[in-house]
């Protein structure tokens, strides 16, 4: 016998997006409702997150701003829309999304 089990969250279910410095571990959270946009630097101890590729810089920036900005527009529209999205998340026991 095979079991599955699955983690999945709402888009909704999002309350913040946080950002931990790989340097420090020190976590940024940015609210949902917030109007802040994801830097490239850490507020703590001032490490570059994406120093050995400076060239992508200002995409990486650009697409976590699209993606926070995606996932807040689609929540607030989200019972006009006619289904509801989830992601499938990895499992805390094992590691693994299945």
């Amino acid at each position: 016998m095979v079991i599955e089990k699955r983690h999945s969250i709402t888009l909704d279910e999002i309350n913040a997006f946080q950002f931990e410095c790989k340097k420090c571990r020190v976590k940024t959270i940015i609210p949902v409702t917030s109007d802040v946009q994801p830097t490239g630097v850490c507020r703590h101890c001032g490490a570059t997150w994406f120093a050995p590729m400076p060239q992508i810089v200002g995409v990486v920036q650009m697409a976590l701003s699209n993606f926070m900005e995606a996932v807040t527009t689609i929540v607030s529209h989200s019972k006009e829309i006619g289904c509801v999205f989830s992601v499938e998340i990895k499992g805390e026991e094992d590691g693994e999304g299945t």
